[in-house]
C-alpha cells in the first residue's frame, strides 16, 4: 500500500489548521473573547493558518528524522558457530547446507555464517556467505523467520532471498538479488550502487545474471570486478554507501524526501544505476585500500557471537581483535533490513511511548507561545480580547504598551520595551518547546515554573477561567516532564 506521505503532511496542515480555528473559536467565546467583525475573524484564520502550517513543517521533520535515525552509524555482522542459538531459537542450518552445496559444486568458498548486530526480537535472519575462486563475488544465502504476528513485518515464502555483491575497480558496489525492492532500499542507496533484482529468482540462475551484469558494467565502462573481496572488506563498503545515503539525505528537506517515497511507490524500481559515463569518470582504488578504513572503523565489523546465545546484550568481542564497547547500542527498526536484507534491529516500545508522552507535553509550550504572541499582537492593535491560556506578562505588557501609545507625553522607548516584554516572554516559551522534545528537563523545569508564576496574574486579578486553563496546561506540562525524566533516567 501506498504512504502517499505528502499528502499526508498537507493533509495534517489542513485538519490542524481547521482545528485549530474550531478550538480557537470556542475558547474565544468561553473566555469572553470579544471579536468584533472581520478584525476578530481574521486574527482567528491567521492563527490558524500559523498552526497548520507549523504542524505541516512538524511532519516534514519528522519524515526526515524517522529516514535518517534509520541508517545504522556502524552497522556489523556477528559471525555464527553451530552452537549459537537466535534469540533462544535454534538455526536452521540444513536449509543452508542445501545452498552451500549447490554454491560449492561451482567452485565458491564458504566464509562463514553471520546475522546483523543487533539483533530483532521479530525478525531471525542467517546468512551463509560464500567467495567465487577470485574472490570478486560475496554471495549471501539469507535464511529469514518472522517469529509471531508483529504489525509490519511479513513472512516470506520459504525464508530464504539471496544477495550477490562485487566491487568494481575498488569504486562502486554492484548487487543483484532476489529481494523485492522497497522504497526504503532505493532511499538508502549509494551514491554510485549499481543495483539489479529479480524477485522469484532462483540462486544459479541470479548467479548468472551477475555475472552478466559484470560483463556489460566491463563492456561499457572499462572496469572490472575487484578480486580480494573480503567479508570485512565487504561490511565496510556497506558502511561507506549507508554514508553515502546520509549525507545525501541530510541536504534534502523532508517534504522532497517524501517525495522520492512516493514517487517510487508510484513507479516502483526494480534496477538502477548511474549514468556509464559517470561510472567510467570514477577513480580507480585499491581494494587493498579498504583495510586502512577497516582497520578505524571504531566498532568491529565482524563480531563473534557468545558462546550460547547471540540474543544476549554482552558485549561481543570483534573478530579484528578490537572490543566492541558499543554492543548493547540499539539500531533503529528497519535499518539492518535496508542494509543487508537479513533483519531488523531491536525497537523498544516503553521507550517510544515515554518520548512521545515527553514530546505531547512539550508541544503544549508551543501552543502558549503561540497564543501569546497572538495576544500580543492583538493588544498592540488596540483589541480588547485574550486567550486565556495565553501569557498574563504579555496581555499585561501589550496592553500596558497599547494605553501609553494614546499619551502623547509617553516615553517611546518605555514603550516598545513594553512590547519586547511581551514578545521575549512568547519567543522564551517558543524556546522551552524547542528544548523540551530533545528532551531536556531543564527546559520543562524553567518553562514550568514561570508559566506557575504567571497564573498568579490570573489568580490577582480573579479570572477564574484563565486560572482553569492555566492549570490545565501545566497538568499536561508535568505529563510531559514526569515522561522526560523516566527516559532520561
Amino acid at each position: 500500500m501506498a504512504l502517499k506521505l505528502r499528502k499526508a503532511i498537507v493533509r495534517n496542515t489542513g485538519i490542524n489548521a481547521l482545528l485549530c480555528l474550531v478550538v480557537s473559536a470556542g475558547l474565544g467565546m468561553l473566555t469572553g473573547m470579544q471579536a468584533s467583525g472581520a478584525s476578530g475573524f481574521g486574527w482567528l484564520l491567521v492563527l490558524a493558518a500559523g498552526i497548520g502550517l507549523f504542524s505541516g513543517w512538524r511532519t516534514s521533520v519528522n519524515i526526515k528524522k524517522g529516514v535518517l535515525q534509520a541508517i545504522p552509524q556502524a552497522l556489523s555482522y556477528v559471525r555464527l558457530r553451530r552452537d549459537t542459538r537466535l534469540n533462544g531459537n535454534a538455526i536452521d542450518w540444513q536449509t543452508l547446507d542445501d545452498y552451500a552445496a549447490q554454491l560449492e559444486s561451482r567452485g565458491f568458498t564458504r566464509v562463514g555464517d553471520f546475522t546483523v548486530h543487533p539483533l530483532s526480537p521479530h525478525v531471525v535472519g542467517v546468512a551463509a556467505c560464500f567467495n567465487d575462486q577470485d574472490a570478486t563475488m560475496l554471495v549471501e544465502v539469507q535464511h529469514i523467520q518472522v517469529q509471531g504476528d508483529f504489525p509490519g513485518v511479513s513472512p516470506i515464502p520459504g525464508g530464504v532471498r539471496f544477495s550477490i555483491g562485487s566491487l568494481v575497480d575498488g569504486a562502486f558496489r554492484v548487487t543483484t538479488t532476489d529481494h523485492t525492492v522497497a522504497a526504503s532500499n532505493y532511499l538508502l542507496r549509494g551514491e554510485y550502487d549499481v543495483v539489479a533484482s529479480y524477485p522469484g529468482m532462483g540462486l544459479l540462475p541470479l548467479l548468472d545474471k551477475h555475472a552478466r551484469l559484470l560483463a556489460t558494467i566491463r563492456e561499457r565502462t572499462g572496469k572490472s570486478a575487484s578480486p580480494g573481496l573480503t567479508m570485512t572488506r565487504y561490511v565496510q563498503q556497506v558502511r561507506e554507501s549507508m554514508d553515502e545515503a546520509r549525507g545525501r539525505l541530510e541536504k534534502m528537506s523532508g517534504f522532497a524526501i517524501a517525495h522520492l517515497v512516493d514517487a517510487f511507490e508510484a513507479a516502483p524500481k526494480s534496477q538502477w544505476a548511474p549514468p556509464t559515463a559517470q561510472l567510467a569518470a570514477l577513480p580507480s582504488r585499491s581494494i587493498d585500500s579498504l583495510d586502512e578504513r577497516v582497520a578505524a572503523a571504531g566498532q568491529a565489523l565482524i563480531i563473534d557471537a557468545p558462546q550460547e546465545d547471540a540474543g544476549t546484550e554482552e558485549p561481543f568481542a570483534g573478530a579484528d581483535g578490537m572490543a566492541n564497547e558499543r554492543a548493547g547500542e540499539s539500531i533503529d527498526e528497519g535499518a539492518g533490513a535496508a542494509a543487508s536484507g537479513m533483519s531488523a534491529p531491536r525497537h523498544d516500545p516503553e521507550a517510544a511511548a515515554l518520548r512521545q508522552r515527553a514530546e505531547s507535553g512539550a508541544n503544549w509550550f508551543y501552543w502558549i507561545a503561540g497564543l501569546s504572541l497572538v495576544n500580543a499582537v492583538a493588544g498592540a492593535m488596540g483589541s480588547n480580547w485574550a486567550f486565556a491560556i495565553g501569557l498574563g506578562i504579555s496581555e499585561l505588557a501589550a496592553g500596558a504598551a497599547s494605553e501609553l501609545r494614546a499619551d502623547a507625553g509617553s516615553s517611546f522607548l518605555f514603550i516598545a520595551a513594553l512590547y519586547g516584554i511581551a514578545f521575549a516572554a512568547a519567543g522564551f516559551f517558543a524556546a522551552c518547546g524547542w528544548f523540551a522534545r530533545r528532551p531536556s528537563i531543564v527546559a520543562f523545569v524553567a518553562g514550568m515554573a514561570v508559566f506557575a508564576l504567571d497564573s498568579a496574574i490570573f489568580l490577582i486579578a480573579m479570572d477564574w477561567i484563565g486560572v482553569a486553563f492555566h492549570l490545565l496546561a501545566l497538568a499536561f506540562l508535568w505529563n510531559g516532564f514526569s515522561a522526560a525524566r523516566r527516559l532520561k533516567s
